[in-house]
C-alpha cells in the first residue's frame, strides 16, 4: 500500500528530513493477534530503499501484551526483517540497526515517548498505523504540531448516519496513489442503489460538521417532497411564454 524510499524524507535546504506517514484502517477485531496480522498485511512491501532492497524495521507498540505477541509472531514484514519490537514507554530508543520505524496503535498520552523515539531516528522513514489520537485540530495544544507532522497516505472511515426519517451509509476515503500525500483529496461517499457514490471532496480532513452538512443536503435532495417541488417548478417554467 505504501512504498518507502530510503532517505527520501521531505527536504529542507537540501537536507533530508524524516518522511512521516499515517495509515488508518478500520478493524472489528482489536486483539493483539489481529493488530499484528493487520501490520503484516498493510505494510507488506512498504519498507524498501530506492533500489527496492528491504529495510529492517523497528516496531513500537502501545502495550506490553501486544509486544509479546509481536515478538513471537512478527519476524518480518514481507521481505523486510524486524530489527526489534519495543513498547512505547520512557527510556526506549531507536535501534541503530533499523532502517525504518513502524508505530502500531500509539495513544495520545504516549506522544511524549514518541517524540523521544522519533527524535533519535534521524532521517529514517516512519509510518504510524491506526494511531489512537485525534486529528491535529482536536488534539491537545502541546501535541498539535507532532500529530500534524504525519501525512495521511491512506484512510478509510465507514459512516452510518441516522436521521429522523432516513438512514444513510457512506464512507470517507483518502488514498495516495502517487505524488505528495498533502495533494490527495479526502473524498466523501454516500451509498445508494448503485453502491458508493462520491458526493464531495475536501483538501483537508472533513470535520464532523462537514459530514453532517453533506448528509443533510444529500438527504434533502433525495426527499420525495423536494423532488415533487422540483417537478412542479419544471412544469410552471414550461408553462411560461
Amino acid at each position: 500500500m505504501v512504498k518507502f524510499l530510503a532517505k527520501q524524507g521531505r527536504r529542507k535546504g537540501g537536507i533530508a528530513s524524516q518522511l512521516r506517514l499515517q495509515i488508518e484502517v478500520p478493524v472489528a477485531d482489536e486483539t493483539p493477534e489481529a493488530q499484528i496480522q493487520l501490520a503484516r498485511e498493510v505494510c507488506d512491501g512498504a519498507f524498501s530503499d530506492k533500489k527496492g532492497a528491504p529495510l529492517s524495521v523497528a516496531i513500537f507498540v502501545a502495550s506490553e501484551k501486544v509486544r509479546r505477541v509481536a515478538a513471537e509472531e512478527l519476524q518480518s514484514i514481507g521481505e523486510a526483517p524486524v530489527a526489534s519490537v519495543q513498547t512505547l514507554r520512557e527510556g526506549e530508543t531507536f535501534p541503530d540497526n533499523a532502517g525504518a520505524v513502524l508505530l502500531l496503535g500509539p495513544k495520545e498520552e504516549q506522544i511524549a515517548h514518541l517524540r523521544s523515539i522519533v527524535g533519535t531516528a534521524g532521517s529514517r522513514p516512519i509510518v504510524v498505523l491506526n494511531p489512537e489520537w485525534p486529528d491535529a485540530s482536536e488534539a491537545e495544544e502541546n501535541n498539535k504540531a507532532f500529530v500534524a507532522s504525519f501525512d495521511v497516505c491512506y484512510s478509510f472511515l465507514p459512516l452510518n448516519i441516522e436521521a429522523m426519517l432516513s438512514k444513510f451509509e457512506g464512507a470517507v476515503l483518502k488514498f495516495v496513489r502517487s505524488g505528495p500525500p498533502q495533494g490527495a483529496p479526502w473524498v466523501i461517499f454516500v451509498k445508494g442503489n448503485e453502491g458508493l457514490k462520491p458526493v464531495k471532496t475536501y483538501k483537508s480532513r472533513p470535520t464532523a460538521k462537514d459530514l453532517e452538512d453533506i448528509f443533510y443536503n444529500y438527504s434533502a435532495s433525495q426527499s420525495p417532497v423536494n423532488k415533487g417541488i422540483g417537478f412542479l417548478r419544471g412544469l410552471v417554467g414550461k408553462g411560461k411564454k
